[in-house]
């Protein structure tokens, strides 16, 4: 009995002993929950573990001997006491072996609450149980005396605890980081900063499939696998072919440019220096595209200029790609604890547009043309000014609730992952308009989400207006019959229903966009076409397209997507949201022929046919020396094989025969849709009268009020808008738009107070609407009130520092106060951000060679229905 005494007591020293070092450890863990995850809270996460797993032994066998040596109660209460200690004490282990050994998600988080709740009861209760036998003083004393007598015990606990607290770094690490100076323009003109001034491990960046092979993300990386964030890099052969063109450039350390966004780990890794001479657009790093941590690691806000301008540092990399131990070890960590890890890897930033903006708003800096800045792809401003984000109080239409980039291409899918939010987390497909990749990958699931996306009502066509022979139909009148020599006009209305930017977005200049009109008779058979493909796969080049068209110096397109070389843009008739676009089509019915329906598709095309072509078959001609190749570029298609990528046809609208004519939108809408393209021409005469047209439609709507009097200030009716806006504030007296368009009017008569006043009443200190901002800076400079006005333009270029409208006026409003440094500064500025009006030369120049384009460049122009080809027509994949 003494021997198990002994044994007995020793045994409960052991666990006093481990309990003070898993106190110590539990402060260190709380305090570390706080900051994002490192390899010191790794460590003690370990040592935590392991000593409640020791714990979880000692005491076991401590409970067996204290119940035999104890078998005689001489307190009832002691007995009670003793039960609940052992029942906490139980749910303190139970619990936290659960944490470590099982899998726990969203819906049992309360295990991360009991256990350390319970791990306090136990304390509690066990004093509770002991005080029928010893006061506290006596029990403490009993406890250090004991421990100061068994030194070894503490010293072994204290010393293993500090050793793994500072050896972990380096158990950890898969490859040591390679430890060199960063320099600014090593990286130059790419614009990603690296906090540390080092490069970046690449096993950092690197091995994102660990982060679905591990058991946590698995959906999440298979997603991301088949994505275009995948697929950014060399790994891209459109984007590949892109950078062979700049690098056989005079510039070919401009690649650094792209490389912010689309091959960040080659970028900041160092592997990009130089002139880009001993790079390998075949090394592993240059095929990984934008990895998790590319994102995840990001620090700070991004820059509101874009360009790939964020702030990135190393973080705890529970990803790297090590040995098998390594693996299971992070893995069992992170089930044991992920707070830290999730701080670390979800900056609350990420879910906001402003964290996308770093890489989808674009810009063209003179380091990279040689020339001057311009702008490039721009997503981001787009969204920022319309009613789809709630910036834009002028906006025609505004969805039930905002919409961020999130909103749309990370839509909530099912799923078990790590951090599923009630089964599901946001989708990393990123899905949006490449169906090319995903279709030479044969990634079906990935080509699926972007079928989906650009299928789901995202634009909307309406066949709205309709002359035969003269004769108007209404907007709901079925088709006539038409026979042969009947002429037809009609106008289509394609709209922007959906997409929160403008429409196409992304890489207008080798994106293909078009409309296509047949007309069938009762067959169904087509008899006349716009926007047919020939034999080759070449859309009908008089066909209505939607794109950027670009120029270099000497008038040639810019088709290889080298921006580097771009100088003019000759136009860009792409659809802001919300708005909408009329594309007129007129024909004759041939001899012998009727019509019965008449079909009108928006279809799509990742490529046009020849940056699709150049990708795959395109080369320099050999006959060149290298030093010819740079200067001349004289690129060449060769015979070489290519594989097809589909067409998608977006949206369809039928006007047949007999049947009532209507689209998803009710009349008012049309009606109103169909003003919007009148405005947009320029046609404010027709846009007033269809704006007419909405307000008797539908009387329980401000939008026709708000659209005449949008039509009257363009027009410089201001009187009569006022009286109009008057009247409409009456019927609908909360409005913003009419607020807005009365301090317009007012503007326009010189009050310039009473403009500030009515924007003034829509303006909050959260408002991030560009024009209102610019509006108001605008008329305190006239009313000679600088201070209000400068406060006004910091706000405006808060949300735009590269627009040259509010630097001009900032220019101005130093210039009014007398000081001429600053002016100067913003003057230089200026100067820098606006446009090069010699352009225009360039630009009209081209267009007089090219009648075609300048036809596609009138606001108002017809297309016409012409018979259907009689030689093969290509066959491209519809999806």
């Amino acid at each position: 009995m003494a021997k198990r005494k002994s044994i007995h007591n020793k045994s409960f020293y052991v666990i006093s002993g481990i309990t003070v070092l898993l106190l110590i450890s539990s402060l260190l863990l709380f305090y570390y929950s706080h900051f994002s995850a490192h390899n010191a809270y790794l460590g003690v996460t370990a040592f935590h573990i392991l000593a409640g797993l020791a714990v979880l032994v000692v005491l076991s066998y401590y409970i067996v001997l204290h119940l035999r040596i104890k078998q005689v109660v001489q307190h009832k209460k002691e007995a009670i006491t003793g039960i609940i200690t052992l029942t906490v004490v139980c749910v303190c282990l139970l619990s936290g072996m659960s944490l470590v050994f099982f899998d726990i998600d969203q819906n049992q988080q309360w295990l991360r609450v009991v256990h350390p709740v319970s791990a306090l009861l136990s304390l509690c209760s066990f004093y509770w149980h002991n005080s029928f036998r010893n006061t506290f003083y006596k029990l403490s004393k009993r406890i250090k005396g004991n421990m100061l007598r068994h030194p070894f015990y503490t010293s072994f606990g204290l010393g293993l605890l500090l050793l793994i607290f500072f050896s972990f770094p380096f158990l950890s690490t898969a490859d040591q980081k390679q430890i060199s100076t960063l320099k600014e323009e090593m990286t130059a003109p790419g614009e990603a900063v690296i906090k540390s001034h080092d490069w970046l491990d690449s096993a950092m960046l690197a091995g994102p499939q660990t982060c679905g092979t591990t058991g946590c993300h698995p959906d999440i990386y298979e997603q991301w696998n088949e994505s275009m964030h995948h697929f950014s890099s060399f790994n891209n052969p459109y984007y590949s072919k892109s950078i062979e063109v700049l690098r056989n450039s005079s510039n070919p350390a401009a690649v650094r440019w792209c490389a912010s966004c689309h091959d960040p780990l080659p970028l900041l890794t160092g592997k990009m220096q130089g002139n880009l001479e001993d790079f390998d657009p075949k090394h592993p790093a240059s095929q990984a595209g934008i990895t998790c941590l590319s994102c995840h690691a990001v620090q700070e806000q991004p820059h509101s200029k874009g360009n790939g301008r964020y702030a990135i540092e190393e973080v705890a990399a529970f990803n790297k790609p090590g040995s098998l131990m390594d693996t299971l070890l992070h893995q069992e960590l992170l089930k044991a604890n992920p707070g830290p890890h999730i701080k670390s890897m979800i900056n609350p930033m990420m879910s906001t547009s402003a964290f996308c903006l770093s890489c989808h708003k674009v810009s063209i800096p003179p380091a990279v043309n040689q020339y001057r800045w311009k702008r490039g792809q721009n997503q981001f401003d787009s969204w920022q000014r319309s009613g789809v984000s709630g910036n834009n109080i002028r906006a025609f239409y505004f969805p039930d609730q905002t919409k961020n980039c999130v909103s749309c291409h990370m839509p909530e899918v099912p799923s078990t992952d790590k951090g599923n939010r009630n089964g599901k987390v946001k989708s990393h497909r990123f899905a949006a308009a490449n169906t090319a990749v995903p279709f030479l990958n044969q990634h079906q699931n990935q080509l699926a989400a972007v079928e989906n996306y650009l299928k789901d009502n995202i634009v909307e066509l309406d066949i709205v207006r309709m002359t035969v022979n003269d004769d108007t139909l209404s907007p709901e009148a079925p088709l006539p019959q038409l026979v042969a020599h009947d002429r037809v006009d009609m106008t289509v209305v394609i709209n922007n229903r959906k997409a929160g930017h403008r429409l196409p977005a992304g890489t207008n200049d080798t994106n293909e966009w078009w409309v296509q009109a047949t007309a069938e008779n009762e067959k169904g058979e087509v008899v006349l076409v716009s926007g047919q493909l020939d034999g080759l796969g070449r859309v009908d080049s008089t066909a209505h397209f939607f794109r950027t068209l670009l120029i270099d110096r000497s008038g040639h397109i810019i088709d290889k997507r080298n921006v580097n070389d771009a100088y003019a843009t000759v136009y860009n008739n792409t659809i802001n949201p919300g708005t909408a676009r009329l594309v007129r089509f007129r024909f004759s019915v041939p001899a012998g022929a009727n019509i019965h329906a008449i079909e009108v598709s928006l279809k799509q095309r990742k490529f046009n046919w020849y940056y699709d072509n150049f990708t795959f078959r395109g080369k320099l001609e050999d006959t060149l020396s290298s030093q010819e190749t740079r200067e001349i570029k004289r690129w060449i298609i060769a015979n070489a094989q290519k594989p097809e990528i589909p067409i998608t046809t977006i949206a369809t609208t039928t006007r047949k025969q007999t049947v009532h004519y209507t689209t998803l939108s009710p009349l008012w809408k049309r009606w109103n849709d169909y003003g919007i393209g009148l405005l947009m021409e320029g046609d404010s005469k027709g846009a007033y009268q269809a704006f007419e047209r909405v307000k008797d439609l539908n009387k329980d709507r401000p939008d026709g009020i708000v659209n005449m009097a949008r039509v009257l200030v363009s027009e410089g009716a201001v009187f009569e808008a006022i009286e109009l806006l008057e009247n409409g504030l009456v019927l609908f007296p909360d409005n913003k738009r009419m607020f807005f368009f009365m301090g317009k009017a007012l503007e326009a008569t010189g009050d310039y107070e009473q403009a500030v006043h009515h924007w003034t009443r829509i303006y909050s200190d959260e408002c991030k609407d560009f024009g209102l901002l610019l509006d108001i800076a605008k008329s305190y400079y006239l009313l000679r009130k600088y201070d209000e006005s400068n406060d006004y333009i910091a706000r405006a270029l808060q949300v735009d520092a590269e627009d040259f409208r509010a630097i001009y006026q900032q220019m101005l409003n130093y210039q009014a106060q007398g000081n001429e440094k600053l002016a100067l500064v913003w003057k230089k500025k200026y100067e820098y951000y606006k446009n090069n009006e010699k352009e225009e030369f360039a630009i009209a120049d081209f267009l007089q060679e090219n009648p075609q384009i300048n036809l596609e460049n009138q606001d108002i122009h017809y297309h016409e229905l012409k018979p259907m080809s009689k030689e093969p027509t290509h066959k491209a994949e519809n999806i």
